[in-house]
This record gives C-alpha cells, sequence and structure tokens, in this order.
C-alpha cells in the first residue's frame, strides 16, 4: 500500500488521476459531484481514466471490473 499525504489543494487527487490513467485503476471517492469532478480533472490534463466510483458502489462492488487491476482510494 502507498499513502500519499500532501496538505488541502497540494496534487493528492491530481496524483491519483495520473496512476489510474496508467495502470488503469478505479479512484474512489465520496460521492458522485466528487466523482464528476476527479473526472472533469482528468480530462483538462488530457488523461483517459475509468469513471470514477463512489465509496457506496466500491462497498457494493457495483463496477465493471474487467481490465481493471486495482483501486485508489481519494480522501
Amino acid at each position: 500500500m502507498e499513502k500519499i499525504i500532501l496538505g488541502r489543494g497540494l496534487g493528492k487527487t491530481k496524483s491519483l488521476i495520473v496512476k489510474s490513467a496508467r495502470f488503469c485503476h478505479y479512484i474512489v471517492c465520496a460521492n458522485f459531484d466528487e466523482a464528476h469532478r476527479i473526472k472533469s480533472l482528468a480530462e483538462e490534463k488530457g488523461l483517459k481514466i475509468p469513471l470514477p466510483i463512489t465509496y457506496r458502489e466500491f462497498v457494493n462492488k457495483e463496477y465493471h471490473s474487467k481490465g481493471i487491476s486495482g483501486f485508489l482510494i481519494d480522501n
């Protein structure tokens, strides 16, 4: 397990976006608004990532696992 510990607004989520694009990992976040924000940030950077999922979706396994090799937990 790797942890990214930085202060607010210092690039934790951006680091996860880069890792998600590189390794095809889902980003797990708090809610749908945050998932949309993360997807938008990735698009602004020109990176293709799997659609981020919420913690509830993660716990209930409400995602497509084909081609996904891991998860990145945001906050």
